[in-house]
């Protein structure tokens, strides 16, 4: 039986024997490429094994070399890793399940800045879908960020990775210039991402026949600082043009836990009159309001709702958000129709009454963008009646 090997020794004696061995043996020079390209041989190793263990030692082996030909000494290496845990700990980090375990989580490098941005277009946000999957800035933007300038005279393609589907991301700029995407974790208004979008689980419908299930960027999500909804958090909502006028709606159905979840997020519990203790016309007004939302007019549904499968519904309660393709919309609204009825008001402005948009579940036969009952009692809360928020839109001044 292999016996325990006992070790006297503290991170500081190891070092400073390592250092002398590593001196004589490959000599005193700085041997910076050379370190390098030692790590990248290692890191294939490891990536051909990851649970050989000792691959993972030959690189922690090779970092201590690189930071002692650079001016470290034994004694700086613990404070500095303990200086640098620290640091970490004290940063803000994406939550880890928004993420792809194949790539980076790096920590939120967008604390709280002022962000100026001018552009060529009014009518636009700085950012554009260039494929399903890949966003970049237009041509002709200047962001200005705590003073700094960084200009963006050609389309610049953002950098990202693996997506997943479901998250709104943001977009950043790094300390080198470059912009990026990034999983939100708050509200990006508090950094200093300059915009974002959301990375849907479907497509958005292209005719009257709804949407698809492949996940892909929403085109109508895309927002920047100074083009965007109106509210407190930009996250989860679309963009919609009805006879000229533009306004935001929220992607998905409103949850329970709205307060920390923000009103429009993806695989959650649906807030209705069974998962809450109440959720009538005042309720669902109140809450909304809460986050610096309303809720639609019959007018805002028709529009926001356009695209779905009309005449059709869900199978059964669908319990939480998510993608329901038959019935997205052209905005990309998810659930849009035939899920719960959504409550709402009829289009008076001077004395709106309590609607219901929309059709559930429990009847197919008049659900759809067209479906409203433009008087209802406002004091109902069941567990087929839900909301959306909607807000209205920030234009660049």
């Amino acid at each position: 039986m292999k016996q325990a090997v006992a070790c006297k020794d503290d991170i500081e004696s190891y070092f400073e024997r390592q250092i002398a061995w590593s001196r004589e043996t490959f000599g005193p020079a700085l041997r910076t490429k050379g370190v390098i390209d030692h790590i990248t041989k290692e890191l294939r190793e490891i990536e051909r094994d990851p649970h050989d263990l000792s691959e993972w030692v030959d690189v922690v082996i090779l970092a201590m070399d690189g930071f002692w030909r650079h001016g470290g000494k034994a004694a700086d290496l613990l404070p500095s890793l303990i200086g640098k845990q620290q640091k970490n700990m004290a940063r803000k980090w994406p939550d880890w399940r928004t993420m792809s375990e194949d790539q980076a989580i790096e920590h939120d490098r967008t604390i709280a800045a002022t962000v100026r941005i001018t552009r060529r277009d009014l009518s636009a946000a700085i950012l554009v879908a260039t494929t399903a999957n890949t966003v970049a800035i237009r041509a002709g933007t200047t962001i200005e960020i705590d003073g700094k300038s960084y200009v963006f005279e050609d389309e610049t393609p953002v950098a990202s990775g693996a997506m997943i589907a479901g998250i709104d991301y943001g977009v950043a700029i790094d300390e080198h210039g470059q912009p990026f995407v990034t999983a939100l974790s708050g509200n990006p208004l508090s950094g200093a991402f300059i915009g974002g979008f959301h990375f849907a689980p479907g497509g958005n419908a292209r005719d009257r026949s709804g949407g698809d299930t492949i996940p892909a960027i929403n085109p109508y999500s895309l927002w920047d600082r100074d083009f965007r909804p109106a509210c407190h958090d930009p996250r989860g909502m679309a963009i919609v043009e009805r006879r000229g006028r533009l306004f935001w709606v929220d992607i998905y159905l409103l949850g329970v836990d709205h307060k920390e979840d923000g009103t429009s997020r993806f695989g959650v519990e649906i807030a209705d009159g069974a998962s809450l203790d109440l959720l009538d016309f005042k309720t669902a007004s109140r809450i909304l309001a809460e986050h610096g939302k309303r809720l639609l007019t019959h007018d805002e549904f028709c529009a926001a709702a356009f695209g779905v499968t009309e005449k059709s519904s869900s199978d059964d309660d669908p319990e939480k958000t998510g993608l329901d393709a038959t019935r997205t919309s052209k905005f990309g609204l998810m659930q849009a129709t035939g899920n719960l009825w959504i409550w709402g008001t009829d289009d008076d402005p001077d004395d709106p009454r309590p609607s219901l948009f929309g059709g559930s579940w429990l009847g197919s036969s008049g659900a759809g963008s067209r479906c409203a009952g433009l008087d209802c009692w406002p004091g109902s809360s069941v567990g087929s009646f839900s909301a959306r928020g909607g807000s209205d839109h920030l234009s660049p001044a």
